[in-house]
């Protein structure tokens, strides 16, 4: 996945998710203003959601919006590590010289991950190419929430407590995390015997 997403023009947003545990809805709705650099921060204060749609009589029209998280522990701030914050910034200093390539004025408003027209890109698109991604890499059977349970299972196998776990993901309380990821506990009790 690391290899492919060097190259895919998607790879950034499929980085994002594996670095930081994000729902991809949370992440497709991040704009420059939830980035604190400095800090190293990612607010999450919203996502994308698809609902329908009232103003017209089809029964399956749905519109794309923002709205807030799926809880209120939802609504958190995400740390980044080190080298993917440089790479985020690298990605802000070429949208901006492609903004103003395409006469796009750049503000903190707009929306981290855009298409051609300088417009936000929905969460469905995201998941085609997240397909193509996985296609390329020689993954099968994995789907959008892959990339999240590799974060969850990488922080757990490298110490961070469960309660943190759950935080970071915006789980809104530990025995949801505690139910989805049990089973890599005994492991990771057993690493932290050897450490004491």
């Amino acid at each position: 996945i690391l290899e492919v997403a060097q190259y895919h023009p998607s790879g950034l947003w499929v980085l994002l998710i594996l670095y930081s545990g994000l729902r991809p809805g949370e992440a497709a709705a991040l704009q420059w203003k939830d980035i604190d650099f400095d800090e190293g921060i990612i607010h999450i204060t919203k996502q994308f959601t698809r609902q329908f749609n009232k103003d017209t009589s089809a029964d399956n029209s749905t519109v794309l919006g923002l709205s807030e998280p799926k809880t209120k522990f939802s609504i958190r701030d995400v740390y980044m590590f080190d080298s993917f914050a440089k790479e985020l910034k690298a990605y802000k200093d070429k949208m901006i010289d492609w903004k103003k390539e395409n006469r796009f004025n750049h503000s903190e408003e707009d929306f981290v991950f855009v298409g051609t027209k300088n417009k936000p890109i929905e969460p469905r698109i995201f998941y085609k190419y997240y397909q193509e991604v996985m296609e390329i890499a020689g993954i099968e059977d994995a789907n959008f929430h892959t990339l999240r349970h590799t974060f969850t299972t990488r922080c757990i196998e490298n110490g961070m407590d469960i309660l943190m776990v759950s935080r970071t993901l915006g789980h809104s309380n530990i025995s949801t995390t505690l139910n989805k990821y049990s089973h890599l506990l005994p492991k990771h009790q057993k690493a932290c015997m050897e450490k004491l």
